[in-house]
Parts: C-alpha cells; sequence; structure tokens
C-alpha cells in the first residue's frame, strides 16, 4: 500500500496534461493511494502523471474534458 506518511490532509490538485489548466483541488484526510486508484498505474505511469511539492500538494494530471474531447475528435490516441 501507498501511503502519505506523516499528513493528516493532502490536498489533491487534478491538472490538465494538454493545457494546464487545473480542474479540481480537494482537501483529503487520511489519503490512502488505494482510494485514488493509483495502485492500479504502472511504476512508469504513476511517475509520468503525478507529482508532489510542498506548496501544492499532489499533483495529477490528466485531460480535462475539453482537451480529452478535441483529442478524439482529431483521431488521436489517449495516450499519444
Amino acid at each position: 500500500k501507498i501511503y502519505f506518511k506523516g499528513a493528516l490532509t493532502v490536498k489533491v490538485t487534478y491538472i490538465c496534461d494538454i493545457c494546464g489548466e487545473p480542474q479540481e483541488t480537494r482537501e483529503l484526510a487520511g489519503v490512502e493511494a488505494e482510494k485514488l486508484g493509483l495502485h492500479t498505474l504502472t511504476r512508469s505511469v504513476r511517475e509520468d502523471i503525478i507529482k508532489y511539492n510542498e506548496e501544492q500538494g499532489l499533483l495529477l494530471y490528466s485531460l480535462c474534458p475539453a482537451c480529452l474531447k478535441k483529442q478524439l475528435n482529431a483521431g488521436r490516441s489517449i495516450e499519444e
């Protein structure tokens, strides 16, 4: 199990990997990675989409709805 040790609450911010816009920020108590689904990712994917810093907390990079729609309409694979 992956735990964020020493933190009573963890700030989690979802950021679009294409446009860079923050999508949602949440304060989560007693965060366990399994609750976020992070344990299902490979190590290389986790390293690519998950970042952490003291000021911003946990940063999770994904696609916002607008960028996802653009990618799909352009016929691109989401994994590109």
